[in-house]
């Protein structure tokens, strides 16, 4: 346990960060467009949300990933250690990235399903999307100290 698992961890972090901020930014141009008198095609919304969701995933690993390493090369080995082990041992964090892998796993396989391998990542960044939120509506934490 160490260095490895916690930078992953914080770039797992900052891509599911992205893809939410990026399918989220998608909710302002449909109301424009709807404000505007606009229809708004499911097939628009749907690719502007695998698009956005997609370059937000990229912007936020890339991001996050940097800012990370910079804070983790400021950390003693101890401190590394630390954080690692636990992370490893926080149920809410390890069920949350189970969630995100299965559901981005789903969206690539679904993504490919549909539009081949031009669509696989965003909708992947769109599926792990959705599995962070059906984590934080169906997570109740056992162990809650008072």
């Amino acid at each position: 346990m160490g260095f490895m698992q916690l930078f992953s961890h914080i770039a797992v972090k900052g891509a599911q960060a992205g893809s939410i901020i990026g399918a989220a930014s998608v909710a302002p141009s449909l109301a424009i467009a709807a404000y505007k008198g606009g229809s708004i095609k499911p097939k628009l919304a749907l690719d502007m949300l695998t698009n956005r969701s997609a370059r937000g995933l990229a912007v936020g690993l890339v991001a996050v990933s940097a800012l990370g390493a910079a804070r983790v090369a400021s950390l003693d080995t101890d401190g590394i250690q630390d954080r690692a082990y636990r992370l490893h041992y926080n149920e809410g964090q390890t069920r949350c990235d189970k969630f995100w892998m299965a559901s981005t796993l789903v969206g690539a396989v679904l993504g490919y399903a549909t539009g081949g391998a031009a669509k696989v990542v965003g909708t992947a960044a769109l599926g792990g999307t959705a599995g962070l939120f059906l984590h934080g509506l169906s997570w109740s934490p056992t162990n809650k100290e008072e």
